[in-house]
């Protein structure tokens, strides 16, 4: 089994509580999108892209906290083994 880092593992989309939000881009804006996509080095999909540039501007602006979100464990993944 290949050990996957964290980076890994909180891309794609959002589990659990999260919106739907469908946006209309005009080609500027979408050909910016395309250029982060192609600067970042991670091969991020447009959504992912858009989560993660609104991310570092809402986390810059203090409107959030930094960093992805820490979703923890599921609630059918919870026992008494993984207490505490």
């Amino acid at each position: 089994m290949s050990e996957q880092t964290d980076d890994r593992r909180s891309r794609g989309r959002p589990r659990g509580h999260a919106t739907l939000v469908g946006v209309r881009m005009p080609p500027d804006l979408l050909a910016a999108l395309d250029r982060f996509i192609g600067e970042d080095g991670r091969a991020l999909s447009r959504p992912e892209a858009l989560r993660t540039a609104f991310r570092e501007w809402a986390t810059a602006r203090g409107m959030v906290r930094h960093g992805p979100l820490d979703e923890g464990r599921r609630l059918e993944d919870l026992t008494s083994d993984n207490d505490g």
